[in-house]
């Protein structure tokens, strides 16, 4: 009787395993075809320079982080200052 279990707990990894290889070729073409919407958005992404994106528009606010509205926009930029140093942050919903 335990070889019968140990057989049949053998037998059901098997099918699971080349089951679960049944995806792979399906996942390796899915990401085959992704490449060319890749190239698209690193076009896209390039940086600006920082007088592009905070124009003569921009409301700024200082604080331990500035930020920065232009239209509906916000843009956060990290002052030298606050980048060594460790924060701890504490946030609170007040109503959903």
């Amino acid at each position: 009787m335990h070889a019968s279990v140990s057989r049949r707990s053998t037998l059901g990894l098997w099918i699971l395993t080349l089951g679960l290889l049944g995806f792979l070729p399906t996942l390796s073409a899915a990401d085959a075809g992704s490449g060319a919407g890749d190239k698209a958005k690193k076009e896209e992404g390039k940086i600006k320079a920082y007088d592009e994106v905070i124009t003569e528009k921009a409301r700024t606010q200082a604080g331990l982080f500035r930020v920065h509205q232009i239209d509906d926009k916000l843009f956060y930029e990290i002052v030298p200052g606050v980048l060594d140093r460790d924060l701890l942050w504490v946030t609170q919903i007040a109503a959903t």
